[in-house]
């Protein structure tokens, strides 16, 4: 139990709990019929899987799997290589120094293990598009209320038919959409998109699943 405690295996422990944090992030923002992992992604600049980071399959693989994956490395390999410096030296690397050298390990669980999923991630949920292609189209209020100065999450389908989960606000003071409620995207205000209701179509009562 002291190897856990540790003041030198700390980050590593600090990674772990990070890991766990952001699982149940994700569980409970399914349950609550929202997509932390989706609107993550949707925070990405549009051409990044095509830079540097590409190489990371950021932009290609959802970004909370990747961070999984990242933390997950780093944990088990910073943990292994403590294990490995007090069975041959009897103690332990620094702190400091054991995070260096795990990170590459934590990377390199990114590009491999990156590769496998972005097999098997549908696509519909990786593709990058332009974020001035959504402005017009419809979508669907699917977790939160929506108010001016508060953005609620809105189910949104490209051009393709490919889903998207976008954080929108009303264009109008004063207006809210429930969920369920259709809207139309008019704007793009830095991270968040502006929309109307649509004058035709009716509000139902239950989103639809993507």
């Amino acid at each position: 139990m002291d190897f856990f405690t540790a003041a030198s295996t700390a980050p590593f422990g600090v990674a772990a709990l990070l890991l766990v944090a952001l699982v149940l992030l994700e569980a409970i923002g399914l349950m609550l019929a929202l997509n932390p992992s989706a609107l993550l992604d949707n925070l990405l600049p549009d051409g990044i899987g095509d830079s540097m980071l590409g190489w990371l399959h950021i932009g290609r693989v959802p970004v909370l799997i990747l961070l999984l994956l990242l933390l997950t490395g780093f944990s088990l390999g910073g943990y292994s290589l403590q294990q490995i410096s007090l069975s041959l030296t009897g103690g332990y690397l620094s702190g400091g120094l054991a995070s260096l050298a795990a990170l590459p390990v934590g990377l390199l669980s990114v590009r491999w293990f990156g590769t496998a999923l972005g097999r098997l991630v549908p696509r519909d949920e990786t593709s990058a598009v332009s974020e001035a292609s959504f402005i017009g189209r419809g979508g669907l209020i699917t977790g939160g209320i929506a108010r001016h100065g508060m953005a609620a999450q809105a189910l949104i389908k490209d051009h393709h038919g490919r889903p998207h989960y976008l954080m929108v606000e009303p264009d109008t003071d004063g207006e809210e959409f429930a969920i369920g409620t259709p809207i139309i995207i008019v704007a793009k205000q830095g991270p968040f998109y502006r929309g109307i209701r649509d004058p035709q179509a009716q509000t139902i009562l239950t989103a639809p699943q993507s």
